[in-house]
């Protein structure tokens, strides 16, 4: 299972692409306030990078904080955008966690 991770909620935000427990790809966004700007364009570029399609994403982990309520908004509308965008492609899921995404299984289903 593809999974993309977002955290938006701290000041230096972050991308990550994971597949079966293993990272293929991150960035991070030493961009703070400015995550609106720049969240979509990293995205773009970390798919890129990996090789990758938007349409493979099966999950999508946001974070849940604590941190900035405008980038945990911002963060789970692009989770919600992103989803929607590719529903007819497959079934996603949304998971939210307080964890560090490295571990993945501390995520729950939102």
């Amino acid at each position: 299972m593809l999974l993309l991770a977002l955290d938006t909620a701290t000041d230096r935000g972050s991308l990550a692409l994971l597949e079966d427990d293993r990272l293929v790809g991150e960035t991070f966004l030493d961009t703070p306030g400015t995550f609106l700007v720049h969240l979509l364009p990293a995205l773009d570029k970390l798919l890129t990078r990996t090789g990758r399609a938007l349409s493979e994403v099966q999950a999508i982990a946001v974070s849940q904080g604590p941190g900035n309520f405008t980038g945990l908004r911002l963060g789970l509308a692009m989770a919600d955008a992103i989803m929607k965008a590719t529903a007819e492609a497959h079934d996603a899921e949304l998971f939210t966690s307080d964890a560090d995404f490295r571990g993945v299984e501390g995520a729950t289903v939102l």
